[in-house]
């Protein structure tokens, strides 16, 4: 992806010893989904539909998304 979809770090999860990989690969994979989210969001100045056509996933989804990670819209809204 983009450096600027998903910034200079890289994914942060660190797992620990005895994590079984479903673990692991959820963990992962949650990381991820809030960070290219967040990215889109940040990108599109809060607008979902636009945050969602950038990343080629349907509006619908993404929202279930959002909700899913606790992530509101409004705080990525450019003050007016």
């Amino acid at each position: 992806l983009p450096r600027e979809m998903v910034g200079e770090e890289h994914l942060s999860t660190r797992i620990e010893k005895g994590t079984s990989y479903q673990e692991a690969k959820i963990r992962v994979l949650d990381e991820f989904n809030r960070r290219i989210i967040t990215a889109a969001l940040k990108e599109n100045d809060g607008n979902v539909s636009r945050a969602s056509e950038s990343l080629g996933v349907d509006r619908g989804n993404f929202q279930r998304l959002m909700r899913r990670y606790g992530i509101e819209s409004s705080g990525f809204r450019a003050e007016e």
